[in-house]
């Protein structure tokens, strides 16, 4: 059984989403980086880089993250902060975010090699997709106690299995995986943020 004091992250970590706004960036990103994958399937042959998603993926989850960081904090000063307070989260360094974006990169990269390197498994990296992205909203889902966001994790696992089962080629088998998690997720953070809205006031509307 958890104690108060072993709740108290969860519940501060929680804090950060009660609003939605998370949720409406990350699925932002996400369709972002579907929106490169498609671009990518459907330009013609030669007119783009080798690699260009391997390549390009990296650069839009680090410039992402660290945009979205940002432009979260801009937002929750004026919009969360005045409704509902300040709560003092553990904040991520500037280089753990780097590393993290390298790291996301590196596996992407690594497993585009793999995968050219033995094409019968081509037909599997959506699903491979699906599920790493879906293991990350699994554990955001337990880390702050919001099942709604592992429903978020189990429409980009169904996404993946789908596009893999359709044997999809591996750029619109990964713009259905993000695209899917994105919308997911932007419907999830515009209900929330919806409710919050409903539910909270600023100080000068309080009765």
């Amino acid at each position: 059984m958890e104690t108060q004091i072993d709740q108290a992250p969860r519940r501060t970590a929680g804090y950060w989403y009660a609003d939605g706004l998370v949720e409406l960036g990350t699925g932002l990103l996400l369709v972002l980086m579907a929106a490169m994958f498609t671009l990518e399937a459907l330009a013609p042959a030669g007119s783009l880089p080798a690699g260009f998603s391997a390549l390009w993926l990296p650069l839009i989850l680090l410039g992402g993250m660290l945009l979205l960081s940002l432009v979260l904090r801009a937002v929750k000063r004026r919009l969360t902060f005045p409704r509902t307070g300040y709560v003092a989260y553990e904040r991520t360094r500037p280089a753990r975010k780097v590393l993290a974006g390298l790291i996301g990169g590196l596996v992407s990269l690594s497993l585009a090699l793999l995968l050219a390197s033995r094409p019968g498994w081509l037909s599997a990296l959506p699903a491979v997709q699906g599920g790493v992205v879906a293991l990350v909203w699994f554990f955001l889902s337990y880390r702050i106690g919001a099942w709604r966001l592992a429903l978020v994790g189990l429409a980009s696992l169904a996404a993946g299995l789908a596009a893999s089962l359709a044997a999809l080629p591996p750029s619109i088998g990964a713009a259905a995986v993000f695209g899917t998690t994105g919308l997911a997720s932007l419907v999830s953070g515009a209900l929330v943020l919806a409710h919050y809205l409903r539910t909270t006031s600023p100080p000068a509307e309080a009765v």
